[in-house]
């Protein structure tokens, strides 16, 4: 069948499901109850669902492959209990109080009529439809490939996780790593600045020593000191730049080594989490890391300068996270 043509059948069954969601149901029930039934031990809303339940059936499968003969039979059958059901009304009148056929009756036989045509046809439906069992295997098969998908999703979330946590330690790393290389630039410049500070007080001394006066300038000793003062000036200012440039010097070389041993702190971290045996560890090591990253650091500026608190090592936090 072409794609752009409409089934028929398809158009058939919506028109009947129409119908059969559109049933007052409240109405049948009253006709009912007004004709009573024969039969007391019959209950008249049994073959009342039973119907219902043959025509959402049939409305279910298809009719294509049933002869036309029958087919037409079948919509008839089923067009008569369409009527019946949406026409509820008592059977009882003023002129006729005891009807051959109440409407309770009238609903039984067209349920068991309609029963005998569409049976055969809805157990036939039913064998060329595919196998449940067949169908359900492969729904399972579905399911276990969806769970498979899942866990294979939550794995890489973690792995993307554990990805973007190492990255951010690499960049801290390399901070750290770059840092140490200009405090060590700075201490080998700082130390140049010493060397030429020694240099120049060495000079001094040497010029002070084989240039010393033989007597008092002009007799006066003011004016000797005058004389003078231009060279101890020189030699404070060159002991200064002296004390200054070793200072410094420290500084830098002392800030070298803190950078540079967190940077090689931060850069072992992926080695140990991936050996971690558990989160626990994982997560000690994690804590470790953060502490070397934000942990304040002494300037090595002062010699008095207070050390900050020590910070819990790693091996102190695996001891706090076992279990006792």
């Amino acid at each position: 069948m072409p794609t752009n043509q409409i089934n028929p059948n398809n158009n058939y069954r919506e028109h009947l499901e129409s119908n059969i969601s559109n049933l007052n149901m409240e109405k049948i029930q009253n006709a009912i109850t007004r004709d009573g039934t024969p039969d007391p031990d019959h209950d008249p809303t049994t073959d009342l669902t039973n119907l219902i339940s043959l025509l959402k059936t049939i409305a279910s499968i298809d009719i294509n492959n049933i002869p036309s003969k029958t087919s037409k039979e079948l919509r008839s059958r089923i067009h008569s209990a369409i009527t019946t059901l949406t026409t509820p009304s008592s059977r009882k009148t003023t002129t006729n109080p005891t009807p051959p056929e109440s409407y309770s009756q009238e609903i039984s036989n067209q349920y068991n009529t309609l029963y005998r045509v569409a049976a055969p046809i809805i157990a036939l439906e039913m064998q060329r439809s595919p196998n449940i069992e067949s169908t359900q295997s492969k729904l399972e098969n579905e399911l276990v490939t969806v769970k498979k998908t899942r866990v294979e999703c939550e794995q890489l979330a973690d792995d993307l996780k554990k990805l973007s946590i190492d990255t951010v330690i690499a960049r801290q790393s390399e901070h750290f790593a770059n840092e140490a290389i200009e405090h060590k630039d700075s201490a080998t410049k700082w130390l140049i600045g010493v060397a030429v500070a020694a240099t120049i007080i060495a000079a001094i001394a040497w010029f002070a020593s084989a240039n010393t006066p033989a007597a008092l300038v002009q007799g006066s000793m003011s004016l000797t000191i005058f004389a003078y003062a231009p060279r101890f000036l020189v030699l404070s200012v060159a002991f200064y730049a002296l004390s200054l440039c070793a200072r410094n010097y420290r500084t830098s070389r002392h800030n070298y080594i803190v950078n540079r041993h967190r940077s090689v702190a931060l850069s072992t971290f992926g080695v140990f989490a991936a050996s971690a045996a558990n989160e626990r560890v994982k997560d000690a090591i994690l804590a470790q890391a953060a502490s070397t990253i934000f942990s304040p650091q002494p300037s090595g500026y002062s010699v008095e300068q207070a050390e900050p608190l020590p910070q819990a090592t790693a091996v102190e936090l695996l001891q706090r996270i076992s279990p006792k």
